[in-house]
């Protein structure tokens, strides 16, 4: 794809022989469609004898309606956007379309709104999840295993103040900026002062013409 060559992933795989192999990306999102082609063989709980989804995935929603129902016990988005992300950090069919950044690297996830909208609540029993993931059904304090924690979480979401957020929620030492949304997503995104940290990064986006670009 122009944009991995635009950010120099291909050398990096190439050159580098870097792929991402050996690391565990967490998708915070709207859920995942493991069942995709472009991210089933990623999934941490695929295996060649059948699939494992137990420390692999939680779904923090517990309530309502939507197309996942309730506490999946498996991998489902009800909203698009998490299938979307988990594409972009390391999509692979295993023929022509690489579509991710870390194409070596394998996945684990939490759905964290229903239908895109969540709250301090289902955030946060995800970042729980991260920290020491633990089976279906299970207790976290009793059942989590922080050796299974993935090495890297992806946020892409805001919690506006309609959800219950303020603006610093989310600001602690286990889990700092990234890119967590803003009051008003069709602006360029530049990084807040709570963002610049070391424990994190933030990323951007730009157009075919490698200019900043709008999100809507």
């Amino acid at each position: 794809a122009d944009s991995l060559k635009a950010i120099g992933a291909d050398k990096v795989w190439g050159e580098l022989g870097i792929t991402g192999a050996g690391i565990v990306l967490a998708g915070n999102d709207t859920g995942v469609a493991w069942e995709h082609p472009a991210r089933q063989s990623r999934y941490r709980g695929t295996f060649s004898l059948g699939v494992a989804h137990d420390y692999n995935w939680h779904d923090s929603i517990h309530q309502g309606s939507s197309s996942c129902g309730v506490d999946s016990p498996a991998p489902c988005d009800d909203g698009g956007h998490g299938t979307h992300t988990m594409g972009t950090m390391l999509g692979d069919d295993g023929g022509s379309n690489r579509i991710g950044v870390a194409p070596g690297a394998k996945w684990i996830g939490c759905r964290n709104m229903r239908s895109g909208e969540g709250t301090v609540a289902t955030y946060l029993e995800c970042f729980e999840f991260f920290l020491a993931p633990y089976p279906f059904g299970g207790d976290p304090r009793k059942d989590g295993k922080p050796e299974l924690a993935p090495h890297i979480v992806n946020n892409s979401w805001g919690c506006p103040r309609e959800e219950g957020c303020q603006g610093n929620e989310f600001l602690g030492n286990a889990w700092i900026g990234g890119y967590l949304g803003s009051e008003d997503d069709a602006q360029p995104h530049t990084p807040s002062s709570s963002e610049l940290r070391l424990e994190s990064f933030d990323s951007a986006w730009f157009s075919r013409a490698q200019a900043i670009a709008f999100f809507e």
